[in-house]
């Protein structure tokens, strides 16, 4: 896997998570973790908000796509979302703002394997 583009793909999902928030988009804390256990949000996002939403590193039509950082970005969540707790962050309702946390303990992952 290219380190190097998983950086840049996490963080193209923290600007397009800031990007629907502040469009006033929303999840609630069920399906954000059912999606995340099921190694499905990146792939949630991109289906449901395909208008809205650009994923040059992580979308399967894109020429920057490789699907083993799609993979562990999946996984990632997943393996994220099952150990937090939105009270943690400070937060109560809106689970893309979990999500943009979780984003950012990725992004540490990736620099301890660098």
């Amino acid at each position: 896997m290219n380190d190097k583009n998983a950086v840049s793909a996490v963080h193209e999902v923290i600007r397009e998570l800031c990007r629907l928030i502040d469009s006033g988009s929303f999840m609630k804390r069920n399906q954000f973790h059912e999606l995340s256990e099921q190694e499905r949000f990146v792939a949630f996002l991109i289906e449901e908000f395909s208008q809205t939403v650009r994923f040059d590193y992580l979308a399967d039509s894109s020429p920057l796509f490789e699907k083993d950082i799609f993979l562990f970005v999946e996984n990632a969540f997943g393996r994220h979302a099952n150990v937090v707790v939105m009270e943690d962050f400070g937060l109560r309702s809106n689970s893309l703002l979990l999500a943009i946390n979780i984003c950012v303990a990725i992004l540490r992952e990736l620099q301890e394997e660098a």
